[in-house]
């Protein structure tokens, strides 16, 4: 039996986390757009000072002025509509962000070094493969095909779409990916 596992976005770090630190080895890793190849300065600021973190526990509560603030930018160009739309879909309403807030200050602590995961997925004897998007601008996909031409162990596929990788679009194109050696 085939022990595999899949993670998106976040998921993805959580599973990396797990590879290098989880007593059960699979067999292979399937990780979608996944967070953990590339550090965000951003969101350690955010998680990881006292300033930051009052700051992002403020903005949970009362998000007028930082919703104002990145409408402006945008309008700016300073940012993409990409990295807008997806704050905006992430952090509309109070559930979400107080959901955004909780997840990220819960995996703050989980930093993942790739030397160690591209060698803990050969002592393993662990397959890993990296979906991303080819537009995605939230986990540019050079930084997952960067790790592959580095580890003998993972394979890279991609869609064209952005991050937001798990619609109704993809679903084939993810399962042909992640399952074509399992027939």
């Amino acid at each position: 039996d085939l022990l595999h596992f899949l993670g998106y976005s976040l998921g993805g770090r959580y599973l990396l986390n797990q590879l290098l630190y989880g007593s059960k080895p699979a067999e292979q890793i399937t990780l979608i757009a996944p967070d953990g190849f590339r550090s965000n300065k951003f969101r350690r600021f955010l998680t990881s000072t006292w300033l930051g973190n009052k700051l992002f526990r403020w903005f949970t509560r009362y998000p007028g002025f930082v919703f104002a603030l990145v409408e402006t930018v945008y309008r700016l160009r300073l940012i993409s509509k990409s990295r807008y739309r997806f704050f905006f879909m992430h952090l509309k309403s109070a559930e979400r962000r107080q959901t955004v807030y909780d997840v990220w200050m819960a995996l703050r602590k989980m930093h993942i070094d790739l030397t160690m995961v591209c060698k803990t997925l050969q002592s393993k004897k662990t397959n890993m493969l990296l979906i991303g998007g080819k537009f995605d601008r939230i986990i540019p996909p050079e930084d997952l095909k960067n790790f592959c031409a580095t580890c003998d162990s993972s394979d890279y596929g991609e869609i064209r779409d952005g991050h937001n990788l798990l619609r109704q679009r993809n679903i084939k194109a993810i399962a042909e990916l992640a399952f074509k050696d399992a027939c």
